[in-house]
């Protein structure tokens, strides 16, 4: 291929671009700047995503593993069924199912809540540089739920209040739903955590 073709090609590749992004904001009614600027922070998402993911399924298959040992089989099998879907941990905001911005009751907000996956920062990293852990609040009837480090149990309190039971403690999120972020206090320290989509497998 000349030079000549190749700039052709180039040229006819962006205004195919141009002409799709031209097409989305009329169908959407939305600014181009802000289908960029979705774009741009869904890719950043996804990048930080990447290592929290590959752990969280070494974490899944270690967890599978000990419950096969302890004769858990059907338990292992929820396991396996969370570790193999391509959906766990899921960022992707087209496969995502939208959270009620304010749930009525204990049982909407359950609903809503059941299934999501939320980044940890501390409370005063307001750019959100520093991804602590990757919390999956699990689909099973019995309220489990999983970090990178530790499973744990979770109750709804009230329809903007959730309870996180870990072994040693508890801790209690208070959740803003138009903002997708809950707030929290472990150990004496003060986290965010962000709502970044849901993860539909073992739904129930």
């Amino acid at each position: 291929m000349n030079r000549n073709s190749t700039y052709v090609s180039t040229l006819l590749g962006a205004l195919l671009m141009l002409g799709e992004f031209a097409q989305a904001q009329e169908e959407t009614g939305e600014p181009l700047e802000l289908t960029r600027l979705r774009e741009q922070f869904q890719t950043r998402v996804d990048q930080e995503l990447i290592p929290w993911r590959d752990k969280y399924k070494k974490e899944l298959q270690k967890l599978e593993d000990r419950m096969v040992q302890e004769r858990r089989l059907k338990e292992a099998l929820l396991v396996k069924s969370e570790r193999e879907s391509n959906s766990a941990l899921s960022s992707d905001r087209s496969e995502a199912v939208a959270v009620p911005k304010a749930p009525d009751s204990v049982a909407d907000a359950r609903k809503a809540l059941t299934g999501t996956v939320w980044l940890v920062y501390t409370a005063d990293d307001k750019k959100r540089e520093n991804l602590l852990d990757v919390y999956h609040v699990a689909t099973s009837d019995s309220g489990n739920a999983v970090s990178t480090k530790q499973a744990f149990t979770w109750l709804v309190k009230s329809p903007n209040q959730i309870s996180l039971q870990f072994p040693t403690s508890e801790l209690k999120l208070t959740i803003d739903f138009q903002k997708s972020i809950a707030q929290g206090t472990y150990s004496g320290k003060a986290y965010t955590y962000v709502l970044v989509g849901k993860s539909e497998a073992n739904v129930k």
